[in-house]
């Protein structure tokens, strides 16, 4: 279930957007990096590429972004764009989970009591 995150004046045009969250993504933030990686992910805009996903969800995956953390593993898990490693998915499912990322707490089992 992948969902962008919302940036105020976002252009509407998928090109456009691409080199919008490009700039922002090169210069640190954490939600243009996840954006860009969906739009690898799923071709908008870009040629779709499960390496440049992976690499841009780890981008933001390691600035603490749930949701990228959450992709990040399911990249991991599927081996989608890096080699396939579950020790690793589970690990960034954790994290991802820890921060109430909702699609890795159903992943790992975990209720809203836990």
């Amino acid at each position: 279930l992948t969902h962008t995150h919302t940036h105020t004046q976002e252009p509407e045009e998928e090109g456009e957007k691409v080199e919008w969250y490009r700039a922002k993504a090169e210069n640190g933030d954490a939600d243009a990096q996840y954006n860009l990686a969906i739009c690898y992910e799923e071709g908008k805009g870009v040629a779709k590429s499960e390496a440049e996903a992976a690499r841009w969800f780890e981008k933001a995956a390691e600035q603490g972004d749930a949701d990228a953390q959450f992709s990040l593993g399911v990249c991991y898990h599927e081996g989608k764009g890096l080699e396939k490693d579950d020790a690793k998915a589970i690990e960034l499912w954790t994290k991802a989970a820890h921060q109430n990322n909702e699609d890795a707490r159903f992943i790992l089992g975990w209720n809203n009591d836990a």
